[in-house]
C-alpha cells in the first residue's frame, strides 16, 4: 500500500504559508501531473513538471504577496486531501483577497504522482475516495478507517442477506466488516463512478469475489454514499437501488 508522507506535506505547507513556493519540488515524480478545475481563475489540465513550473511562475506574478495555509490534511490510501486558505495582495489591484479551496495529492512509493485542485468540496472528496476504492479493489479493506469520525453511523438497505444492525462508531463498522469479509474469498470492491456534491459523495461500486462456503462466484453492483463533516466521514450507507441513493445524497 502506498503511504502518504504526512510529515513532508506538513513541512511543505509550512513553507508555502511563509511564501516559499519552491518547497515540495524535491518529491515530484518524473510522471507527476497537475490539474485544477475549470472554475478556478486560471485552470490547468494534466501539466507535467515543466508545465507546473510555468503555471507557478504565472500565478506568483499576479501577486505582491501570497500565502497558502493548510487548514487540514486528511490522508486516504495513496491520496491526501488538503483544505487550504489562500490570502494575497493583487499586484495590479492592490486588493487583499482570500480564497478557500481543496488540493488532493496522490503518491507512489513516497513520491508525489499527482496534484489536483478543486473549488468544489464534493469533487475533492470524490478524488480523495479514489484512494480508498483503489485499495479496496486490491482487497486492502483496512484502508479508509482513518476517515471515520468517532460518531460515524453505518447503515445498509433493509432486505440484504448481510444487512447489519444500524450502529455507530468505527469499532462497530470494523466488526461487521470482518464478519462480512469472512464470507468471501478474493473479495474486491471497486468504484466504477464517484460523484460529489458539497460534503456528500456517491459511489457506484462493483463487488466481486467467491463465497467461501459454496465456491460460487459473485458479481454485483450497488451504491455507497459518504457524508463528510470537518474532513471526516460521519455517515456511510449502502443502497441497493440507485434512485434511493441519489435521493439520499441530493444528486
Amino acid at each position: 500500500m502506498d503511504e502518504v508522507p504526512l510529515d513532508w506535506l506538513r513541512a511543505v505547507y509550512a513553507e508555502w504559508e511563509r511564501g516559499n513556493f519552491g518547497a515540495g519540488a524535491d518529491r515530484l515524480d518524473a510522471d507527476f501531473r497537475f490539474s485544477v478545475t475549470e472554475d478556478f481563475p486560471e485552470p490547468a489540465r494534466d501539466l507535467d513538471v515543466d508545465g507546473v513550473r510555468g503555471f507557478w511562475t504565472r500565478f506568483l506574478g499576479q501577486w505582491t504577496s501570497v500565502r497558502i495555509h493548510a487548514d487540514e490534511i486528511v490522508p486516504a490510501g495513496d491520496r491526501a486531501l488538503v483544505a487550504v486558505t489562500q490570502t494575497g495582495v493583487g499586484r495590479t489591484s492592490g486588493a487583499e483577497t482570500d480564497m478557500r479551496y481543496f488540493l488532493v495529492w496522490r503518491f507512489r512509493d513516497g513520491r508525489a504522482l499527482a496534484l489536483n485542485g478543486y473549488l468544489s468540496e464534493g469533487e475533492a472528496h470524490a478524488e480523495q475516495l479514489h484512494g480508498v476504492y483503489d485499495a479496496w479493489a486490491r482487497s486492502e479493506f483496512d484502508v479508509g478507517e482513518d476517515l471515520f469520525a468517532p460518531e460515524i453511523e453505518f447503515v445498509t438497505s433493509e432486505g440484504w442477506p448481510d444487512t447489519p444492525t444500524p450502529g455507530t462508531g468505527p469499532s462497530g463498522i470494523e466488526r461487521w466488516r470482518d464478519l462480512f469479509l469472512s464470507s468471501f474469498q478474493d473479495l474486491r470492491v471497486e468504484a466504477e463512478d464517484l460523484a460529489g456534491s458539497g460534503e456528500r459523495v456517491l459511489a457506484h461500486v462493483r463487488q466481486r469475489g467467491t463465497f467461501r462456503a459454496t465456491g460460487i462466484p459473485t458479481d454485483v453492483r450497488y451504491w455507497q454514499a459518504w457524508w463528510f463533516r470537518g474532513g471526516v466521514v460521519v455517515r456511510f450507507q449502502a443502497f441497493e437501488h440507485e434512485a434511493d441513493a441519489r435521493s439520499a445524497v441530493g444528486l
